[in-house]
Formats: C-alpha cells, sequence, structure tokens
C-alpha cells in the first residue's frame, strides 16, 4: 500500500547542537507532532522517527553566517523538500518560510518584536521590518506565545486578528527539582544578556545594596 504523504513539514533547520529558546521550542515540537503524519527536517541527527536529514549549518550555532544561510535554503532548498514530500503546508517554529512560490502554506511561530520595540540599526532590525511582516501575512495561522505578542503583531505589522492563535509556552515539570545547596538570599537574572534587558541599570543598584550576604546571579 502507498504510503500517504504527511499532513506537514516542521522546519528544524534554527535547531543547533546547543539548543537556544527557539531551539527547545523546535525540540519540543518534534517530541510531540513528528510520528507518520509530520515529518521534521532534521539538521542534527537526533534520531527522531520520520525525519528527513538537512544542512546542520542552519543556525546560530555558526553566527551571522548560518542565519544567512538559513534564510536562503528557506527560499531555495524547502520548498523542493515540500514538493519531495508531497505536501504542501510548512510549521515553522520562527517567522520564517518560502516566499517566492506557489502553492506554499504556513503556519508559524512568533516569539516577540522585541527589534522593533527596541530598535539598533543592523541586520536584525532589517529583518523584522522587511521580511517578517511579508510571512506573517501571507502565513495561515500565526501561533504567538502570549497574548501580549499576538497585541503587538496586530498593533505594529497590522496582521489580521483572525490569524493570530495565543499558545502559551510550557515547560518541562521534569527538569524542575529542589537543589541540595544552602541557602541564601539572591537576586536572580534570568535569560539572554541582550541590551534592552537593562544589565547596566541592574548591576548599579545592586552595587548600592549594603547586605554582604545578598548575591547577584546572572543565568542565561
Amino acid at each position: 500500500m502507498r504510503r500517504s504523504p504527511p499532513l506537514a513539514l516542521l522546519n528544524g533547520s534554527p535547531l543547533g547542537q546547543r539548543p537556544t529558546g527557539i531551539g527547545v521550542v523546535t525540540l519540543a515540537l518534534a517530541k510531540a507532532l513528528c510520528h507518520e503524519r509530520v515529518t521534521f527536517l532534521d539538521p542534527v541527527a537526533t534520531g527522531r522517527p520520520n525525519s528527513l536529514a538537512i544542512p546542520g549549518n542552519l543556525s546560530m550555532d555558526h553566527g551571522r553566517k548560518g542565519h544567512l544561510r538559513r534564510l536562503l535554503w528557506t527560499q531555495n532548498q524547502l520548498p523542493g523538500l515540500l514538493k519531495k514530500t508531497g505536501t504542501s503546508l510548512l510549521l515553522s517554529p520562527l517567522p520564517e518560510a518560502p516566499m517566492l512560490r506557489r502553492g506554499v502554506r504556513s503556519i508559524v511561530l512568533a516569539h516577540d518584536l522585541i527589534p522593533l520595540r527596541f530598535p539598533r540599526p543592523g541586520p536584525l532590525l532589517a529583518y523584522h521590518l522587511a521580511y517578517v511582516p511579508l510571512v506573517l501575512h501571507q502565513a495561515e495561522r500565526v501561533l504567538c506565545n502570549s497574548e501580549a505578542t499576538a497585541r503587538e503583531i496586530h498593533h505594529w505589522l497590522r496582521v489580521p486578528l483572525r490569524k493570530l492563535i495565543t499558545v502559551p509556552l510550557g515547560f518541562d515539570p521534569g527538569q524542575l527539582r529542589p537543589l541540595d545547596v544552602p541557602r541564601q538570599p539572591f537576586f536572580l537574572v534570568l535569560g539572554r544578556h541582550d541590551y534592552h534587558k537593562n544589565l547596566p541599570r541592574i548591576l548599579r543598584a545592586f552595587a548600592r545594596i549594603a547586605d554582604p550576604d545578598m548575591t547577584l546571579k546572572l543565568v542565561g
């Protein structure tokens, strides 16, 4: 019996050997969705069933060159994989999809519009000004990780509300457990150390705390 084509391809191209936030989301989607009807485009040989190998140099592990390679691969190579597998639906864990080929339907995830809220000249700003809006408007649906993100996408980019679906981020409870370490007072800063996180002000404020037992921990 001839095997039915997959319902969709899950784009794993942003996944690297050291998964960041989007990489973690990609792995979670692959675990939840990639059975016999969803094919995972796998750049790091995860061993997941029903997967297709793709180049492993498309993630931010490879810096800006990896990002640029992924954008070019998405436009030039990804449509061929959709055709080869017999599906026209792409599920992408970030707002990237083929724009130059007709007949490609996409469901994409949108995480935030921080480069537009806190603009700095450079390639990332151009990416969010020129490319991301086209992808979001062309997508069948846009999955937003919070209601705030959905509101921003509608307000800043005028994407119709009917396209926006809020899917809050989850977590793996198996990763949460008490640590057998001495308790001590501390402030915790969690996340990537980007310019918009206001870290210099945090450091200045912490320097004014007189308690010698208080520590500041930066994780990210």
